[in-house]
């Protein structure tokens, strides 16, 4: 099981729906989640030892800049 499953999994659902969980390890490792509740435009980008992740955003592209 992945720690985003275990952290996910861990929550009730009411809570994390409205959630983002982003995820860098020692190793670079990364992982992000994002909840069905999460508000307005919303987007993650996931990258060797980067992750980046918002919400309520003018777009999506605002995270690749």
């Amino acid at each position: 099981m992945t720690v985003v499953a275990q952290v996910v999994g861990s929550q009730p659902q009411a809570v994390i729906a409205w959630r983002q969980l982003t995820i860098v390890d020692r190793n670079g490792t990364t992982a992000a989640w994002t909840g069905e509740q999460a508000l307005g435009v919303h987007a993650q980008v996931v990258r060797p030892g980067v992750v980046v992740a918002g919400n309520l955003l003018s777009s999506p592209s605002v995270l690749d800049a």
